[in-house]
């Protein structure tokens, strides 16, 4: 989703001091741990932020829009400039990005390569849609009177990112924010924390202001603290929510971008109403495919397959169900079962992988669930791709 409203981020935490590995696995301390989805070993564990922490960053990260916005105001040529120059940093961190989301939630390493090019070639695209977008908009004029329309910064802008796809959700808005002057306080995901750090890396070397993109960890998920009880968890899970949701309410937050559940969006837009701020979200579908009598089937179950399945369909517009014309149904679903014989489930650094394991510990037992209720509803299921490995792997 591109907006020129929001995004944009710059902190100079480095990933060395964001990364503390420990021997503690599920005592609940001020850190957020992840573990590695196909391994079950710890990846990392960073700081969680507390709300004192947040309300510091978020001052800092304000006094960095303030700076940046004061020295290019006047020029979107200057702002685009800078793009140019944090594109060419992100490039030369790809071996970072990549290696980063197949450890810490299992896209096969194939897929991670296609989401960081993606992602280069979207930044490239935003960059060239600038000018038309931020430019002065010349109105009509009358004898003693110009009328110019121009776009100004809205502040600071809060992501929250998400897991899923960490690199092409955040790009969306980074971009844009930057180009429109906007500092960036930056939640990314505690399945993914690391992410935000490497896109705040980035900017080092570049002419901006310290806290210009300012990560924040806040483990709404609560994954830390899994060994206690179901309603301690809820409790633990409300306070990291409030966490940015008091940030929401603080004058120096001009823009919210939410990507997430339907839950996470009405809480967004619930709080962003009292301020009369804009929000951006992008919530997720159900999204379905249909297959005409007349089309090519094999190509159409090869597609749909894919659709299904890449980055283990855990997608927002995965395709969850079809609709297939009764003429081709027979053909179409024999092209299916085909077409699932060949996907390769197992260790995502392994290139030939297809389908890697599920990022959340709960996710395979939800499926198995639904395939059980699917062969007591219908009595039979065609092809289950399945792997067991172990109870600490997401398969």
């Amino acid at each position: 989703m591109y907006s020129f409203k929001s995004v944009s981020r710059v902190c100079s935490v480095s990933i060395s001091a964001s990364r503390h590995f420990s021997s503690h696995k599920g005592k609940l301390r001020n850190v957020i741990t992840v573990d590695n989805p196909y391994t079950g070993a710890v990846h990392c564990e960073v700081p969680q932020s507390s709300l004192e922490d947040s309300v510091k960053l978020l001052s800092l990260c304000d006094k960095a829009q303030k700076e940046y916005w004061g020295e290019t105001r006047s020029s979107v040529m200057s702002r685009q400039s800078t793009v140019v120059d944090y594109i060419q940093s992100l490039k030369g961190m790809e071996t970072d990005f990549v290696k980063e989301i197949t450890e810490s939630m299992g896209k096969p390493l194939h897929q991670a390569i296609n989401e960081f090019n993606t992602m280069i070639e979207r930044a490239e695209a935003l960059l060239d849609m600038s000018s038309v977008a931020l430019d002065d908009e010349q109105l009509s004029s009358e004898p003693n009177m110009k009328r110019i329309l121009r776009k100004e910064a809205l502040g600071t802008v809060l992501i929250i990112a998400p897991w899923n796809y960490p690199l092409l959700c955040s790009i969306n808005s980074i971009i844009p924010a930057i180009l429109a002057g906007n500092s960036i306080l930056f939640k990314m995901s505690s399945r993914t924390p690391i992410i935000s750090e490497l896109f705040a890396k980035a900017t080092q070397d570049l002419d901006l202001p310290k806290h210009f993109i300012t990560p924040i960890h806040c483990d709404h998920d609560v994954t830390s603290a899994v060994e206690y009880s179901r309603i301690f968890k809820k409790f633990l899970a409300l306070l990291y929510i409030y966490i940015y949701l008091y940030l929401i309410k603080d004058p120096k937050v001009g823009f919210v971008v939410f990507t997430g559940s339907v839950a996470g969006g009405k809480q967004i837009q619930s709080a962003v109403s009292t301020r009369f701020i804009n929000c951006t979200l992008e919530l997720g579908g159900k999204d379905p495919a249909y297959v005409c009598d007349d089309s090519d089937i094999e190509k159409s179950a090869f597609t749909i397959v894919d659709g299904a399945v890449y980055n283990a369909g855990q997608s927002c517009c995965a395709v969850e169900r079809c609709y297939v014309h009764e003429k081709v149904a027979k053909k179409f679903l024999e092209c299916c079962v085909e077409n699932f014989k060949l996907l390769k489930l197992g260790d995502p650094n392994d290139e030939s992988t297809t389908v890697g394991p599920m990022a959340t510990p709960s996710a395979p037992q939800f499926l198995q669930s639904q395939v059980r209720i699917y062969k007591y509803k219908y009595k039979y299921i065609h092809i289950c791709v399945y792997m067991s490995i172990c109870d600490q792997l997401h398969w």
